[in-house]
């Protein structure tokens, strides 16, 4: 008896293999992707940059890339629960911490006043970041801290010691607000009471990094 059941073209059987083959690689190749992915969601989940300070888990330490004058890598202290703060916050908290400081401190640098202020902020929950601004014809750059507030952006806070001279001509031992803005100069306001205050450095920004 004739199978009444056609049979298909060898040629059709070949597309078909092929077919099956190209399918099962494709689902393959979604699996593999899938298993990187999931991989990478655990690595970024469990691995954070610098080390952990004991007793804080929520703070570590992280080395940023810059250097002090003997060559020592700069770092600081990065706390994740930490937040942008408001305006009127970030001044108070300035106001408090700045009181009895200012004083300027032979062989203290730039950058350790940077560190001892961002350090202070991130402690106390508040977000900060520390920026280098390069001068016009000024080789080496100077380190100051910048908060991005959530009602007033950007403020810059310039917290390097008065030395012996500036404290002498009558200007206060508080922390002072940069305005950076490249091609212009780079002043330094006081806050209340001392509002009228603006100290014109003469020196000329180029440009401002970013470190953390």
């Amino acid at each position: 008896m004739d199978d009444d059941r056609s049979a298909s073209p060898p040629g059709e059987k070949s597309r078909n293999g092929v077919y099956r083959l190209a399918l099962a690689g494709g689902i393959a190749a979604l699996i593999v992707i899938g298993l990187i992915a999931v991989y990478g969601v655990f690595i970024a989940g469990w691995t954070e940059p610098g080390r952990p300070v004991p007793g804080h888990p929520d703070w570590r330490v992280v080395a940023l890339p810059a250097y002090f004058e003997n060559g020592t890598a700069i770092e600081i202290i990065e706390n994740k629960r930490a937040t942008d703060p408001s305006y009127s916050l970030l001044i108070s908290f300035l106001s408090d911490y700045g009181a009895p400081r200012g004083q300027y401190e032979p062989g203290h640098v730039c950058s350790s006043y940077t560190v001892e202020l961002h350090d202070t902020a991130e402690r106390m929950g508040l977000k900060a970041h520390v920026v280098l601004v390069y001068f016009i014809g000024v080789v080496d750059p100077h380190s100051i801290v910048v908060f991005n507030t959530t009602d007033n952006g950007r403020v810059y806070i310039d917290w390097t010691g008065l030395t012996p001279a500036e404290q002498a001509s009558g200007l206060p031992a508080r922390f002072r607000i940069a305005e950076v803005t490249p091609g212009s100069h780079y002043l330094l306001r006081f806050t209340s009471p001392y509002t009228d205050m603006v100290e014109d450095t003469g020196r000329v920004v180029d440009r401002i990094s970013e470190l953390s």
